[in-house]
């Protein structure tokens, strides 16, 4: 059979036959021998507009299919014009990479025909040709301007006559442009079902309110495309019925206010098509954030555009932009740039977003503790108590969204907003849900611990891949409240120990930032200052910031991560509760009662109702783990009593007042600078009980230090007042009292020069105002008249017939009060206390201190074979300074040590002097002649014999030893007996009475007063001389004393020896003391040496203290300057006499 020669199949003759010109019938029944599958359009097509008539014929074929898929070349193009369309639709979007460059027939091709290159004019004859010979078949006849469209200098495609738009038949790959689900010319070609409503929906404002200035329609000009809308809007109907109902109810008012008009880049150069002006998305990013639902809630965030919060894998049916959210869409976990310059993940829309990186750290800070929930908060930690926690791995950027209370809270739906959960191998998830308009986003992190050996393990956060790291460090914060606006001042201390000792952490240096919940920037601290250096073999570094100014979190910065510490502040209510303080500032000593209203005083203290201090670190694991755990981080703990304050403070607990009057420093402090309490000095608590860090100072004798004329001396003793004021401060918050009507009661020596009690006034004053109140002013009382109102008030008493007096023995000083009518009548004060019996004398010291001497080694030994080896680590180190007071003050303590004391440890030097028959002698010595100067003093003045004898003060303790019976029988009769000397007459109504804890009534006695003294009207001195000179009822000033004073002086302290040892034949001193009777000759002989040369140097260095200033009368009589020095060296020769004998 002959074969016929044709492109179809339509024609069945054979030779010459009639065929019809090629028409859509002919053209369409063309065989494909690619079946459709291919992707390269036709290249024989004599046109320079064939790929205009290309899509047109695509958009022809394409809708014979249901699904608007066809051919794979028919999708191609129709999605490439689609592509073309929605680059013009999104060109605000993505501006600087897209050009619009209009061609306008009746110019620019006049422009090639008369061109001078022959090529040009060439191109411009052959477009004219096609330009006319088409233009009723491609609307040319109609086309003002075509458009070319660039993206970054290269030509994409353009706007077509038929087809709307068309696209060039080269690979446009290069066109990076994702817009909501689908990447523009990735070779998926979507249908436009499929694309983005915003799209659709203008497409469908086209088709239905196009018209050209001839009067067409859409539907005339553009019939193939207005057919393919019209499948696709059947498809809508089920596929997408809430955008199908959009379109049906779009009106031409709703089309021109939803899109604005598109222009070539030029403000009024508009991009039209037959006429008909094209529009285009509207960069609006308010109503970019009126229709997403992921846009963040947040009250607190101020701005007017506020940004979305997108997540990976969120498959709840959301409007992202004005679409749908994709389940598939992938958002990146880190985002360099600012957030106001991001573009929207799989858009081409500038627009503000969050993602996980925004809110959380790359780094899990671990902690090789639990955390303390009740003072900090834990992020939810879902682990078991006794796990370690971790710092929360929020930024403070997440504080310009929200609050801390949002984070500490739940979401809608009650879940928390923030969780963090253990895994296995190790492993944390943390989660953080954010609210968004239409419900939460969910952000989350899996942290594991590193694994890269000698150097930090790095995270990788853009695969959201993050890094547990450990860190040894512990914090702890003061005063643990917030006062808001109800307290003038505000005062923050917060201690940071770093204990790091990893090989790639420990070399990083640690620092704290402070945050206001409202506010973004970091709070300014006061100072920020070092304490102990672990480079410098300190084993931890210590940091101390000073804060004036409220704060509601921390950022932790470690050198390597970053994390949020976020305390749980209790807030300070307010109350009108009265505190009445009163502080025994002693020369050994310190103590501190307080009462609330009229309530009792009680010693100061800080219970479990009170906690003044927030560790980081859980107390309960602190304590039952002595070894941290097994890091051995004991540092952390240890070092906040050392450096900072105790926990507790309190009778029952380890720490207590009386507390020793010491304070601490850094050996490298240098006090020229600016210093603050509790960072640069503390009261170290663990004084006498535990090991003080080798890089601190202990300074004692603050009372008695030269604090008016050196001003080291002098901050030193404004930081154990600021350290005191500060607890009292705490105290007061801390149970809702009223600062304002908190009082202070201080107490001074009688003995003490004015100039010094000034500056002491000065000083507390001054403090007072700062951390208390500046509306009144601290309240001063003689150390020695308080304790009487304590026995009058609460013992019973009174002075209302006879005479009482108060004996208030201290450390360094003893005063004496006569109380007549219940009121102090006559006040008298000296330089020989407790320190007269253990201390260095005027020129010793510890080498011959006969205390020392005799009980330092059996003490040393005691420890020793008990294994209290912290102990004697603290013995050695005291002895080390060679201060006799401070050595005796530590045997004294080793009894009330929690230690000692809980292992029961037969250990009390107290216990082992009233046993010790030799030293006996020396405290009955040093109170006789007490109770002889008292008994002179009142018959010079012409008064009775006391009815009580009350003591107080805790020196007063050397009664005890004295005359270790319950009432004091023994001193009692001995006492009488010196009245009965004196006096001449009996002396049978005198009592004794001391309280157990003498050193408490000074301040238990001056809140149970009300008297207000002045002691320069009672006070006074009787000089010593036998001749009962009063001093200032008689002025007596240092210039006149001569050396028949002195004798005058010697003679009398003589004639007390005398007396002491003829009461002695009468009342045997071995049968009621218990005095080594092998030794009394001797005692008697060596008390009696060498007195002029005490006599001398006590009057030396009385000169001394006075600075050249001795035209002032007599303030302290003669008569125990030479006791002190013979006590001294009884003391010294007693322990060599027994050593030689023992040996």
């Amino acid at each position: 059979m002959p074969k016929v020669l044709t492109y179809h199949n339509l024609t069945n003759g054979e030779h010459w036959f009639k065929a019809d010109a090629y028409g859509r019938r002919q053209i369409d029944a063309i065989s494909d021998p690619e079946g459709g599958n291919t992707e390269q359009p036709p290249t024989s097509i004599p046109s320079p507009f064939a790929q205009i008539d290309l899509v047109r014929t695509a958009f022809r074929n394409i809708v014979k299919d249901k699904d608007l898929r066809g051919t794979t070349l028919d999708r191609k193009l129709v999605s490439d014009c689609l592509d073309v369309g929605e680059l013009l639709f999104n060109a605000d979007y993505i501006k600087g990479q897209l050009q619009i460059v209009a061609w306008d027939p009746d110019t620019d091709l006049q422009r090639l025909l008369q061109s001078g290159n022959e090529q040009h004019r060439r191109l411009g004859e052959v477009l004219r040709l096609y330009l006319n010979q088409d233009a009723g078949t491609y609307n040319f006849g109609n086309i003002r301007r075509l458009y070319i469209l660039y993206y970054n200098y290269k030509v994409v495609g353009g706007t077509s006559p038929v087809s709307l738009f068309f696209a060039s038949s080269n690979d446009l790959s290069f066109v990076d442009v994702p817009l909501d689900k689908n990447k523009l010319f990735s070779g998926e070609y979507p249908p436009l079902y499929e694309r983005s409503e915003s799209f659709q929906l203008y497409l469908y404002g086209l088709l239905n309110f196009f018209r050209s200035p001839n009067g067409g329609e859409f539907r005339t000009h553009f019939r193939e495309v207005a057919e393919y809308l019209d499948r696709n809007l059947e498809l809508l109907r089920t596929r997408n019925p809430s955008l199908y109902e959009r379109i049906n109810q779009l009106t031409e008012k709703a089309f021109y206010d939803q899109f604005s008009e598109l222009d070539t880049g030029s403000a009024g150069d508009t991009v039209e098509l037959l006429g008909f002006p094209l529009r285009k998305k509207k960069v609006e990013q308010g109503s970019v954030a009126d229709q997403s639902d992921f846009v963040i809630q947040s009250e607190k965030y101020r701005e007017a555009i506020k940004p979305m919060v997108l997540q990976n894998q969120f498959n709840k049916p959301y409007t992202y932009v004005s679409e749908p959210w994709d389940n598939d869409q992938e958002v990146p976990y880190q985002v360099a740039e600012p957030l106001e310059q991001r573009t929207l993940p799989g858009q081409v829309i500038k627009y503000p977003y969050l993602t996980v990186s925004d809110f959380l750290e790359p780094y899990l800070i671990k902690l090789v503790y639990p955390i303390n929930q009740q003072k900090y908060f834990s992020g939810n930690w879902a682990g078991r108590e006794q796990d370690s926690g971790y710092v929360l791995p929020i930024k403070p950027f997440y504080f310009r969204f929200f609050n801390l209370s949002d984070l500490q809270g739940t979401i809608a739906g009650g879940k928390n907003t923030i969780d963090m959960e253990p895994l296995a191998a190790g492993g944390v998830r943390v989660t953080l849900r954010i609210p968004v308009k239409k419900g939460f986003v969910t952000f989350e992190r899996i942290y594991t611990p590193g694994v890269t050996e000698g150097e930090v393990p790095q995270p990788d956060e853009s695969r959201n891949k993050g890094v547990i790291v450990e860190h040894q460090f512990g914090m702890t914060l003061y005063p643990f409240i917030k006062t808001g606006n109800k307290v003038e001042n505000t005062h923050y201390r917060i201690q940071l120990v770093d204990r790091d000792i990893s090989p790639y952490t420990k070399y990083h240096d640690y620092a704290l930032k402070f945050y206001h919940d409202q506010s973004p920037q970091p709070i300014n601290y006061q100072a920020e200052k070092q304490r102990s250096d672990k480079r410098a073999d300190d084993r931890a570094t210590t940091l101390y910031y000073v804060l004036q100014q409220e704060f509601d979190y921390m950022q932790l910065q470690t050198g390597v991560a970053q994390g949020l510490v976020i305390p749980r502040f209790p807030s300070y209510s307010g109350g009108n509760d009265t505190y009445t303080f009163a502080i025994d500032f002693g020369t050994t000593n310190t103590h501190v009662e307080y009462r609330v209203g009229n309530g009792n005083p009680r010693p100061f203290d800080i219970t479990e109702e009170d906690v003044q201090i927030a560790t980081l670190h859980d107390p309960s694991f602190a304590e039952a783990n002595p070894d941290f755990g097994g890091s051995g981080a004991t540092l952390i703990r240890d070092l906040i009593p050392q450096e900072f304050l105790p926990r507790y403070i309190g009778q029952q607990f380890e720490f207590r007042f009386p507390q020793r009057t010491v304070i601490g420093e850094n050996h490298n402090l240098n006090l020229n600078t600016s210093t603050y309490v509790l960072s640069d000095f503390n009261i170290p608590f663990v004084y006498e009980k535990y090991p003080i860090q080798k890089n601190t100072r202990v300074t004692t004798e603050l009372k008695w230090s030269n604090y008016t004329r050196n001003q080291e001396d002098k901050r030193r003793v404004e930081a154990f007042f600021e350290n005191l004021l500060f607890l009292i401060r705490s105290k007061v918050l801390m149970n809702n009292g009223d600062l304002k009507k908190t009082k202070l009661i201080w107490f001074y020596p009688s003995s003490m020069l004015p100039n010094r009690r000034n500056s002491l006034e000065a000083t507390w004053r001054d403090i007072y105002h700062r951390y208390i109140t500046s509306e009144r002013d601290p309240q001063k009382l003689s150390e020695s008249i308080a304790p009487f109102y304590f026995y009058k008030e609460r013992l019973g008493k009174s002075a209302a017939d006879k005479p009482s007096v108060g004996i208030d023995i201290g450390g360094g000083t003893t005063d004496i009060v006569i109380f007549q009518n219940n009121q102090p009548s006559v006040l008298t004060s000296f330089r020989f206390a407790a320190n007269a019996i253990f201390g260095d004398g005027f020129h010793g010291s510890a080498a011959i201190n006969g205390f020392i001497r005799r009980y330092g080694e059996e003490i040393g030994r005691l420890l020793r074979e008990n294994k209290q080896n912290e102990l004697l680590r603290v013995y050695n180190s005291i002895v080390e300074e060679q201060r006799s007071q401070d050595i005796v003050a530590f045997f004294f303590s080793l009894e009330d040590n929690k230690n000692i004391k809980e292992q029961q440890i037969p250990l009390s030097f107290h216990s082992m002097l009233k046993e010790d028959e030799d030293f006996k002698i020396v405290f009955l010595v040093f109170y006789a002649a007490v109770v002889y100067h008292l008994a002179k003093l009142m018959l010079a003045k012409g008064l009775e014999m006391p009815r009580h004898i009350l003591f107080s003060g805790r020196g007063s303790k050397v009664v005890n030893i004295a005359d270790p019976s319950p009432n004091l029988s023994s001193l009692s009769k001995l006492t009488r007996l010196v009245f009965k000397h004196v006096y001449d007459a009996e002396a049978d109504s005198i009592e004794l009475e001391q309280y157990p804890e003498p050193k408490e009534i000074t301040c238990k006695g001056g809140l149970l007063s009300d008297v207000d003294v002045d002691i320069d009207q009672i006070k006074t001195v009787l000089l010593g001389s036998g001749d009962n000179i009063l001093v200032p009822e008689q002025p007596f000033k240092y210039p006149e004393i001569t050396d028949v004073t002195l004798l005058q002086v010697l003679d009398e302290v003589n004639e007390f020896m005398q007396l002491l040892f003829t009461i002695h034949t009468e009342f045997n001193f071995t049968h009621h003391f218990g005095v080594n009777p092998s030794h009394l000759s001797n005692y008697r002989q060596l008390l009696q040496e060498d007195l002029m040369e005490y006599l001398k140097s006590g009057q030396q260095l009385k000169l001394k203290e006075l600075a050249g200033n001795q035209d002032v009368n007599i303030e302290e009589t003669l008569f125990f300057y030479p006791l002190t020095g013979s006590l001294n060296r009884l003391a010294f020769k007693i322990a060599t006499e027994l050593t030689e004998e023992y040996n």
